[in-house]
C-alpha cells in the first residue's frame, strides 16, 4: 500500500502507478509507437523521468493489454542482463546458460507464444562500456529481431539524449533508426502536467486545494 503521494527524487515503479500523472499524452505516443513500430528510441535529458514513463506509465498499460514486458539495465554485459531478467521473469529455464542476446530472446518468445517488449534502460552505458567488437555483434542480434516480423519482439532503447547521435551505428544494420515514427523525445514537463503531478496523487490521500486567482 502506498503511504504518501509523492515519490520526491527516486523514480517510479510499476507499484507507483496509480500515483503517476502528467503523462497521459507521452504514454499513449510511446504504447502506439511500440506497437507499430516495434523499435523505439527513447531519450531524453537527465531528470525528464525516462525510467518513470516507462515503469509507471507504460508497462502497466502493457500489461493490461496482456503483453508481457522485461526491464532490462544494460550496464557492462547486455546479454547476461537480459539473461538474468529473463530467468528472475520465469522467461527462459533456470539451468539455461548464457548463449547470444538473439537465442536466449527467442527461446523467451517461444516459451510465452505471445509477443514481449523489451526495455532496454539506460542505453548510453552501451556506448559508454562496450568495446567496438561487441558492440557490433549486439547490433547484429538486435537487427535479426528487428527484421523479423515474426519474431514477437518489441524494442525500446532509453537513454540521455547527449548519446543519441551515436546511434548511427546502429545504421548499416537499422537504416530507420532515425526516422522519426522510431524515436520520441521526452521533454520537461509543461505548466500544465507539473499541476497534475502535485495534484492528482495528492487527491487520491484525501487532500485539496485552493483555487487559485
Amino acid at each position: 500500500m502506498l503511504e504518501r503521494p509523492y515519490k520526491f527524487l527516486d523514480f517510479y515503479t510499476a507499484a507507483d502507478a496509480s500515483i503517476f500523472a502528467g503523462r497521459d499524452k507521452e504514454i499513449d505516443i510511446l504504447l502506439s509507437d511500440i506497437l507499430a513500430t516495434r523499435l523505439v528510441v527513447l531519450y531524453a535529458k537527465t531528470g525528464c523521468g525516462k525510467s518513470s514513463l516507462i515503469n509507471a506509465g507504460v508497462r502497466p498499460r502493457l500489461d493490461k493489454l496482456e503483453y508481457p514486458s522485461l526491464l532490462i539495465r544494460v550496464e557492462r554485459d547486455p546479454a547476461g542482463s537480459a539473461l538474468a531478467a529473463l530467468r528472475e521473469a520465469g522467461f527462459v529455464a533456470p539451468g539455461v546458460t548464457t548463449p547470444t542476446f538473439l537465442a536466449m530472446i527467442r527461446e523467451a518468445t517461444a516459451k510465452l507464444e505471445m509477443p514481449l517488449v523489451l526495455f532496454l534502460d539506460q542505453f548510453e552505458e552501451f556506448f559508454v562500456y562496450l568495446p567496438a567488437t561487441r558492440q557490433q555483434e549486439f547490433i547484429a542480434d538486435l537487427a535479426k529481431l528487428y527484421d523479423d516480423p515474426h519474431s514477437g519482439v518489441h524494442i525500446v532503447l532509453s537513454m540521455r539524449e547527449e548519446f543519441f547521435y551515436q546511434l548511427d551505428s546502429f545504421r548499416d544494420h537499422i537504416p530507420r533508426i532515425f526516422h522519426k515514427e522510431s524515436n520520441l523525445r521526452l521533454r520537461w514537463l509543461s505548466l500544465d502536467a507539473a499541476r497534475q503531478v502535485i495534484q492528482q496523487p495528492a487527491e487520491k490521500f484525501g487532500v485539496t486545494f485552493e483555487a487559485t486567482v
